[in-house]
């Protein structure tokens, strides 16, 4: 038999198409067997022709390894079935709406422990919280929504100022006298 350098491309292309053909074709595996059957084919045949031309061949298939997946990737993405497998990312100005934002600045209670993550009642309805900055929270403790992203609800621990505020014990003018030396400001 006589080897040359159209047959070894030949069975070089063959072994790519057999490994293209594999992604549509359901086969167990045989095509891909088959694809690299040709692919080592092809080099050996390369090699018989001349050392330089089966190292030419080693390098070129190598280099194909990390190409072709790379551009099919990008080409199968920009087709019709690639464009409803893959899900393209949100653009900046479309944020997405969270359904909790109306809770924010909220006041609710710990139902079980936030370490940093637990349940809290809101408005009366049990609800998944996260603390902010996972700080751990005990059960019971008043806490206040910060901000909603997403299904996720960050809360903090409320602190004694915003409660008595809240519950109207305290005003801006009784926190202004007690503030010394301020006296003759008024």
């Amino acid at each position: 038999m006589t080897y040359s350098i159209p047959v070894a491309a030949l069975f070089l292309l063959a072994g790519i198409f057999l490994l293209s053909l594999e992604i549509f074709v359901p086969s167990a595996g045989v095509l891909v067997v088959a694809a690299v059957g040709c692919i080592l084919w092809s080099i050996f045949v390369a090699f018989q022709v001349h050392w330089v031309v089966g190292a030419i061949f080693v390098g070129t298939i190598g280099g194909l390894t990390f190409v072709l997946p790379s551009v099919f990737l990008r080409i199968w993405r920009r087709s019709p079935v690639g464009r409803q497998m893959f899900l393209e990312p949100p653009k900046d100005d479309e944020a997405a709406a969270s359904p909790y934002e109306d809770l924010v600045g909220e006041v609710g209670r710990t139902l079980t422990p936030l370490r940093p993550s637990g349940a809290a009642e809101i408005r009366g309805k049990r609800m998944d919280v996260v603390a902010d900055g996972g700080v751990m929270l005990l059960e019971g403790e008043k806490i206040v929504v910060v901000s909603a992203a997403g299904n996720r609800i960050a809360v903090r621990r409320q602190t004694e100022r915003e409660r008595d505020v809240r519950e109207g014990r305290k005003n801006l003018i009784e926190d202004f006298d007690e503030i010394e030396g301020l006296e003759g400001l008024r």
